[in-house]
């Protein structure tokens, strides 16, 4: 499946689990075959049981706690709108000021489109939560989960908004929805917080099991609907406000979900909005992109390359040249970059990834950065440049040969096209796995021939193409750089 042109490949846990539970099954025949089964119904009695913990990202990542913890928290409503109930919750959040998240059931928006235009309109952020809030939804059909979901997203979409946050029925997950919901650019959210209030069936002490418990972090969720003709209304307000109150107390800020978590929670809709799996998963992977860059599992790769790159700059960028940089980020290399250069144009598809560049030229004075936001393999440039470059970006690409044909057409005569992309080894395969578990998506490697092949056909000469970390006799090093000037014609 694509999306984008990008390979979905929704790899999880789930699937890696299975996979090494065969293996030793396999491997235990051999040796008593009494002892084979265990590991098969093991496997099984964790996918029994992985749907109902609602932490657990054993099908999809799911994100149940902010990112940033300092001590602040979010508020989040399930299962409504309620013609009698939100109004009254909204007009208690206004009170407060409290800017909060409604993760909405698709047919009461039909129902009550005005509730919806209003909690849009005091600020607040919609989620998808499915059209019919099935509780058991998870064990339907693909097309018929795929349908839950879709439907909400375009009844939704008829108020100008596009959530890109789903929450599951109950908070249970299925080894297919990660795919549905890359294909139509969302994420999955839960919560680490909540009252075991049942639907509202149990308000009494609402406000003191959750204030006995919260931290720092906490995606805390609530309902904003009655749970029948007895619902106590003024019982139900006077415990949010006492937890509003309880958390203010303990020192904590309640902030919208979309700030604790460093992403969108719904985007404003386009004319021709095309859902995109790599936007949704840079955006929110902007606010720690640059610790897990540099200090987690990837940092090996980012920092050889950030040394390889530095290194090269000052060799291919004079004070004159116009650079473009294709898939910038945070501004990792662009801001280096832009130390040598007249002026650099930096592009990327996530316009969090753009925030946090600007954030950090303003910080250090850098006036020639321009940023675009979309992506480039459809934006048009109105000039040429001496440098094009891209660092680890060209591997979301397929067809990268008529991309760099494309680039070609903006870069002068004598002009560089300088790069770094995953080149195709054993150790690389071990990390497409391992992105495909993180992003869904499964990156493109390829062979220094092939890079090759394509600069010659775009007309490029003068080509260096070499491959770095991990080079051994068994492997061609997983990094690729490659290095090409545009012949004069």
């Amino acid at each position: 499946m694509k999306s984008g042109g990008t390979t979905i490949c929704p790899l999880s846990y789930f699937h890696l689990t299975g996979l090494a539970a065969i293996q030793i099954s396999v491997i235990l025949i051999f040796l008593k075959i009494e002892l084979a089964v265990i590991p098969l119904v093991i496997f099984i009695l964790i996918s029994i049981t992985a749907p109902f913990l609602t932490r657990f990202s054993f099908f999809l990542p799911i994100i149940y706690r902010g990112k940033v913890c300092k001590n602040e928290v979010a508020l989040t409503f399930d299962d409504g709108p309620d013609p009698i109930t939100t109004p009254q919750l909204l007009k208690l959040l206004s009170k407060y000021s409290i800017n909060a998240s409604f993760f909405v059931i698709g047919k009461k928006a039909y129902n009550h489109p005005y509730l919806i235009e209003r909690i849009l309109s005091e600020g607040h952020s919609i989620g998808n939560h499915s059209y019919n809030h099935n509780p058991l939804i998870m064990v339907k059909s693909r097309k018929r989960l795929y349908k839950e979901i879709e439907t909400a997203q375009r009844t939704l979409r008829k108020f100008g908004i596009v959530p890109l946050a789903f929450r599951p029925p109950v908070g249970i997950t299925n080894p297919r929805l990660q795919r549905i919901l890359l294909g139509l650019g969302m994420y999955c959210i839960n919560f680490s917080c909540r009252a075991f209030d049942r639907g509202n069936r149990s308000i009494n002490g609402l406000s003191r099991r959750i204030l006995k418990k919260i931290k720092s972090g906490d995606i805390i969720m609530l309902h904003d609907v009655r749970s029948g003709r007895d619902f106590d209304i003024q019982l139900w307000l006077d415990e949010i406000e006492l937890l509003i109150v309880g958390i203010g107390n303990k020192g904590i800020n309640i902030l919208p979900l979309s700030k604790i978590i460093g992403n969108d929670i719904m985007i404003k809709a386009e004319e021709k909005y095309t859902p995109n799996p790599i936007k949704t998963f840079y955006n929110g992977l902007a606010l720690d992109y640059d610790r897990e860059q540099f200090y987690s599992g990837v940092s090996t790769v980012r920092k050889k390359e950030y040394k390889l790159v530095l290194s090269r700059i000052p060799q291919i960028i004079t004070s004159s040249d116009r650079v473009l940089e294709l898939g910038a980020g945070t501004g990792i290399f662009t801001i280096p970059i832009s130390k040598y250069c007249k002026e650099i144009v930096a592009v990327d598809i996530s316009n969090n990834m753009l925030i946090k560049l600007k954030e950090k030229a303003e910080e250090s004075d850098i006036k020639n950065i321009t940023c675009i936001l979309g992506d480039y393999e459809n934006v048009n440039f109105n000039k040429t440049f001496d440098v094009i470059c891209s660092f680890s970006s060209f591997e979301y690409i397929p067809d990268l040969e008529n991309t760099i044909n494309s680039l070609s057409n903006y870069l002068k005569p004598g002009g560089i096209l300088y790069f770094t992309t995953a080149h195709c080894s054993l150790f690389r395969f071990f990390t497409q796995i391992g992105n495909a578990l993180r992003q869904g998506l499964w990156l493109k490697a390829r062979s220094k021939n092939e890079i090759k092949k394509m600069l010659h056909s775009a007309s490029f000469h003068k080509i260096d193409i070499s491959c770095h970390l991990f080079n051994s006799i068994f492997s061609g090093g997983m990094l690729l750089e490659a290095l090409a000037e545009k012949k004069d014609r």
